[in-house]
């Protein structure tokens, strides 16, 4: 018979990746219905969406020893942290524009990457620029960056409640 313990760690698992997913849906239609082009900081945020969502699938197929386990467990982890910590770089960017006038956006981050270092490719992306300043969508009077903040935290949490919950 199945636990209720078996039953919500079954469904936690599961809300990972449709969280990920949705994102990345609700990115792209805000792109190409609404007309809104991404800044390099929501470029990059949604890179890290992406690793999430591949290595959450990668974790699914290659979970058969407990150390695969874990070491995709950390993975996915430490992806999202790097998103807690660039999402939160961009909300702070965009509640004190003032702090990045000086500073000009590249406008592609996959040119970005081809012209610099991996290293001054991820500070230019972080230092960002006053393109990233800019508040094109809120909902509920939260601009999208606090939002994609709520996102990444939300994930950290559930997949630290699924290993938790995960019987090793």
């Amino acid at each position: 018979m199945l636990s209720a313990k078996t039953i919500t760690s079954h469904y936690i698992k599961w809300l990972i990746p449709l969280l990920a997913s949705t994102a990345l849906l609700s990115a792209y239609a805000i792109e190409y219905f609404f007309g809104v082009y991404p800044c390099i900081l929501c470029q990059f945020q949604r890179v890290v969406i992406w690793g999430v969502l591949v290595f959450w699938i990668f974790q699914y197929i290659m979970s058969s020893s407990k150390y695969l386990r874990i070491a995709w467990d950390f993975v996915i982890v430490a992806t999202i942290l790097i998103g807690v910590v660039f999402s939160a770089r961009h909300w702070m960017i965009q509640m004190n524009p003032q702090s990045v006038q000086s500073f000009s956006c590249p406008p592609n981050l996959w040119h970005l990457f081809k012209v610099q270092t991996f290293v001054d490719a991820i500070m230019t992306v972080f230092l960002a620029g006053s393109e990233c300043a800019k508040v094109d969508v809120s909902f509920l009077l939260l601009p999208l960056s606090a939002w994609v903040l709520v996102l990444f935290l939300s994930l950290l949490l559930l997949h630290i409640i699924s290993i938790r919950s995960r019987q090793v």
